[in-house]
């Protein structure tokens, strides 16, 4: 290059460097660091990528294989309890709506929409 262009250079730098703003060297050097920074395939952690979704996994496939010579299976790794006959968790659900939204123990309708006992555990 030639000697104005490289002028030209050096003043951008000192301009930036008066403004407090990063040097175009400076940038490169960061979008470097930020790329080598993304998560690809490659630079995923192996147990990362040896993970599975258990509701797809070996367990479900043997209980549809046993379905389907007509065992009956009740499915306890879906996240259901009602499936095996449990209550649903209607309280705690009350009481984290209540803490998560304290207005909602302000308003004069609270007793309308929630029970005594959760109100007053959120309370």
């Amino acid at each position: 290059r030639n000697d104005r262009a490289r002028a030209i250079d050096d003043e951008e730098q000192d301009t930036d460097r008066q403004t407090d703003r990063p040097t175009e060297a400076e940038r490169g050097r960061e979008r470097s660091k930020k790329a080598s920074m993304t998560l690809t395939l490659e630079t995923a952690n192996e147990n990362v990528k040896n993970t599975q979704y258990a509701v797809r996994g070996e367990i479900v496939q043997i209980a549809a294989k046993l379905a389907a010579e007509g065992k009956k299976i009740i499915y306890c790794n879906i996240g259901n309890p009602q499936s095996l006959g449990q209550k649903p968790i209607t309280f705690f659900r009350q009481v984290i709506a209540l803490c998560d939204c304290p207005s909602l123990l302000e308003s004069d309708d609270v007793g309308k929409l929630f029970p005594e006992d959760a109100i007053a555990r959120a309370k």
